[in-house]
């Protein structure tokens, strides 16, 4: 995993997404709810095309892509 910005409090901690996590992501926005209210009810997601967005928003100047996690175990919530 390369090295990523990382911002912690006492319970949680805000980190960059990696490619790493694009399945994960693809999990979470493939979620019916989430879909329809963030995407659209008809747009595709798939781990290629998440990590193709993930690429371009690190080496992005003015994008920030980031992932929170619970601090203890570093387990993706959000």
């Amino acid at each position: 995993m390369e090295d990523l910005k990382i911002i912690i409090s006492d319970r949680i901690l805000l980190r960059q997404v990696c490619v790493e996590d694009a399945p994960l992501i693809v999990q979470w926005k493939s979620d019916p709810l989430v879909k329809t209210m963030a995407l659209g009810p008809s747009t595709q997601v798939n781990v290629e095309g998440q990590r193709r967005d993930i690429e371009r928003a690190v080496l992005s100047e003015d994008q920030i892509y980031c992932i929170i996690c619970i601090k203890k175990d570093k387990q993706p919530i959000g």
